[in-house]
């Protein structure tokens, strides 16, 4: 989809004559409304590999939240919401291995559609209370698999078993999702749970997690339509941080950092925005 893009080059002028080189600009998509500042000198870094994923960390957390508030739930078909749990017996696996198994089961679930299917899908950590893993923490995947046609639990356990090569008992579960809006709550609820509450404990992880969630067939997500001001005045944009703080109930510490705003507030946000914008265009005139 072609996102709409509104610039207009603007250089200010700090007290010291210095030249401002920022671009302020802000982005509207969905249930997402993004303020950023960029242009400033940033210290050259030394490239390093991505570290060791320990759960989902405040900034992934953050990129799911934003990756649900962009995506266009209404066209996307009802389906199912699906659990995968670990028998005792897998549940040290390596998260690589996990990750095959997890690809495994949605082509799985691919052959048995007829074609290809989105899924959205989170690894979430769950301290055991029973069985040999007793106090340790031990993935399962919850997945949003987004097809008309129904998964029966019997077929979702026996392609789940034969992925792990596993011929004992496995329980998992199924759930019929209502339309997209369905879906679109229960990411925001389930799919994007803070793990503080089980990190805090000081529980030992069985196995290192890995990535904890992604989309499977992205390039068959719909998105909203998305809406970029750039190149906006210092002034004006400092006036519209000032509303978006004061609309979440914040307070401005800044205008020169990026916020960030998700969910039903970034429609109050959006319209605020879009009035500042246009009453400045008036009076501009």
């Amino acid at each position: 989809m072609q996102a709409t893009r509104y610039h207009r080059k603007h250089r200010g002028m700090y007290q010291d004559g210095e030249v401002d080189e920022l671009i302020r600009s802000v982005i509207m998509q969905g249930k997402l409304v993004k303020f950023t500042v960029s242009g400033h000198k940033q210290p050259t870094r030394k490239k390093s590999q991505r570290g060791e994923v320990w759960g989902l960390s405040p900034t992934a957390r953050l990129r799911l939240l934003r990756q649900i508030a962009r995506v266009s739930w209404q066209e996307l078909p009802s389906g199912q919401f699906v659990t995968l749990t670990l028998p005792d017996e897998r549940a040290a696996t390596p998260y690589k291995i996990l990750t095959m198994w997890r690809h495994h089961w949605m082509r799985d679930v691919e052959s048995r559609v007829g074609r290809q299917v989105p899924i959205l899908w989170r690894k979430e950590p769950i301290d055991r209370k029973s069985g040999i893993h007793t106090g340790k923490l031990v993935c399962h995947f919850h997945l949003s698999v987004f097809t008309e046609r129904k998964l029966t639990e019997d077929f979702v356990t026996e392609r789940w078993k034969t992925a792990m090569a596993w011929e004992g008992y496995s329980r998992n579960d199924v759930r019929p999702m209502k339309d997209g809006l369905h879906a679109a709550l229960y990411a925001a609820k389930y799919m994007a749970k803070n793990d503080e509450d089980s990190i805090l404990v000081n529980l030992p992880y069985l196995t290192k997690p890995g990535r904890m969630w992604g989309w499977h067939r992205p390039e068959l997500i719909p998105y909203c339509h998305e809406t970029t001001m750039s190149g906006i005045t210092p002034e004006t944009f400092r006036e519209m941080l000032q509303t978006a703080c004061c609309i979440r109930g914040k307070t401005l510490e800044s205008d020169l950092e990026g916020q960030t705003c998700i969910g039903p507030i970034a429609d109050a946000v959006k319209e605020a925005v879009l009035k500042i914008a246009l009453d400045r265009e008036v009076n501009d005139c």
